[in-house]
């Protein structure tokens, strides 16, 4: 079915990663959306992470990750 959302365009989107303290480890501005992309996080401890994606337009996606230390 097509989406008859009336949100504004997302123009800016923020990516965060946070440590289970909840401390910031990670922040990337100008997300491109229409496309894949790839964090580097191999450089941080092996443990669970909070990826954060929040746009401009209020809405935001987040989901628990975990760096394993493998390369």
């Amino acid at each position: 079915f097509p989406s008859h959302d009336n949100s504004p365009p997302v123009t800016s989107t923020r990516l965060r990663v946070y440590d289970f303290t909840g401390a910031e480890v990670f922040v990337q501005d100008g997300i491109d959306l229409k496309g894949m992309y790839k964090v580097d996080l191999s450089y941080l401890p092996k443990g669970v992470y909070l990826l954060q994606l929040a746009s401009d337009n209020n809405k935001s996606y987040s989901k628990k990750v975990v760096v394993s230390g493998v390369h």
